[in-house]
């Protein structure tokens, strides 16, 4: 009954939109919707008016070069929308490369081409793009059915919007059907009106050349966004979570730099296949309140069933506010002697490094699944491919792994952008990380 109460307080609101001489007669309607009614009231909690977001907060965007002779207009928005960002003084991610870019810490705005774009599948599945999200955060991606359905489980084809809800954003546009790509809200529209004072029904709004039944906003309409200085409360370092090999368990360990009225972190957890994060129960850890210093958080997840499944924090403020972490996906097998994830390709095998960006270093987790050992390979390179560091290259056994890079050992490395690839028999996985020398 709580939670009607709640999403019947929301019911239609609506924002009006005002010119010189008063109300112009249009009203501007957003929907709520999510794969489960606990993600939509987790939504309804991270959005609203003045919704307080860190003063460097990151916009992220990812363009497609591969797009560029069909549709640069696209990736053109991105570049514009850099260009205006930074002149507001925001702290801005363009990428130019064919990287699809993933595991993004304190995302307020975020575009790409999604399951259109021609590397995403190297990177992630289904296109999602795993950040941890600031309360408020924005989202378009360029995908011509991305909100054609909420079902759940989903029925994938395209990337879904759902998938990005469920991460944490507070408000996305998607398409039930073809709606031509000029229709698509223009990201340098968005996300300057978003960051100016507008709310997001306007900002929608505004960014968009065509507004039809083929479009579909998420999020509550009056979601704006208030600056403050630095980090939100809790400065989040990583999140590591790993199934211990056979036991039904799961291994979570993160860490905080710093934390401001902290009162503790819930674990939450979904199943792959019927979709919906939940508190798992028990899994409360209490955190430091207020502190400067780093502090590492270890809880075990017992008696899993056998699965496919991904983990999240639920971080707690002593206010009642709450936020959410990034997400691992984790296979969790019951005897020591069955197939270690079995249904999923091996590119699912590696993990982000943490710290990321890193100095002086670094982890890298990988897990080696199938039944014997198998020729493991794990190197590290550069921008224009070249290799830098061999990390691991020998037989491994099916279990969790973890290695160090520590690239000041490497005189010839520099700041900047690298690749780490893991190759396990024919399989591959590659993913990025960021060294600060």
């Amino acid at each position: 009954m709580e939670d009607l109460e709640r999403l019947k307080s929301w019911k239609g609101r609506r924002v009006f939109v005002t010119g010189g001489t008063g109300v112009v007669g249009t009203n501007l309607v957003t929907r709520l919707d999510a794969y489960t009614t606990q993600e939509v009231l987790d939504l309804i909690d991270r959005s609203g008016p003045a919704t307080p977001v860190p003063s460097n907060a990151r916009y992220v965007l990812d363009q497609d070069p591969a797009w560029n002779s069909a549709a640069a207009y696209l990736n053109d928005y991105m570049t514009s929308a850099r260009n205006l960002l930074s002149g507001l003084g925001k702290t801005v991610e363009l990428n130019s490369d064919s990287v699809y870019v993933t595991s993004r810490q304190d995302v307020i705005g975020y575009v790409s081409w999604g399951s259109n774009d021609h590397n995403a599948e190297n990177y992630t599945t289904h296109a999602e793009p795993l950040n941890s999200w600031v309360p408020g955060a924005l989202v378009e991606t360029y995908v011509s059915t991305s909100g054609r359905s909420f079902e759940n489980p989903p029925s994938y084809g395209q990337s879904l919007i759902a998938d990005l809800i469920e991460e944490g954003v507070s408000g996305a546009k998607g398409y039930v059907y073809e709606p031509y790509s000029t229709s698509m809200a223009n990201p340098s529209v968005l996300f300057d009106r978003y960051a100016t004072g507008y709310n997001l029904a306007e900002s929608y709004f505004m960014a968009s050349r065509y507004i039809s039944w083929m479009d579909v906003v998420v999020g509550d309409p009056k979601t704006s966004i208030q600056e403050i200085e630095g980090k939100l409360p809790v400065q989040m370092t990583y999140l590591h979570a790993t199934a211990q090999v056979g036991s039904g368990t799961v291994e979570l360990r993160w860490s905080t730099l710093s934390e401001l009225n902290n009162y503790g972190f819930k674990v939450q957890r979904a199943d792959t296949v019927l979709r919906g994060f939940t508190d798992v129960e028990g899994s409360f850890v209490a955190g430091h309140g207020t502190t400067l210093n780093p502090q590492t958080y270890t809880w075990l997840d017992r008696n899993v069933d056998p699965g496919v499944y991904l983990y999240r924090l639920k971080q707690v403020d002593l206010d009642g506010a709450v936020h959410f972490s990034e997400q691992h996906r984790v296979a969790v097998t019951g005897a020591v002697a069955s197939v270690i994830d079995a249904s999923l390709p091996q590119r699912l095998a590696l993990e982000q490094n943490y710290p990321n960006p890193f100095n002086p270093s670094t982890k890298i987790g990988f897990r080696v699944s199938g039944l014997g050992s198998s020729a493991v390979r794990l190197a590290v390179y550069d921008m224009i491919g070249r290799e830098v560091a061999v990390l691991v290259n020998d037989a491994r056994s099916p279990g969790q792994y973890e290695v160090a890079f520590a690239p000041e050992h490497s005189s010839s490395m520099a700041s900047g952008t690298y690749f780490y690839r893991l190759q396990v028999g024919e399989r591959t996985e590659t993913r990025q990380m960021m060294y600060l020398k």
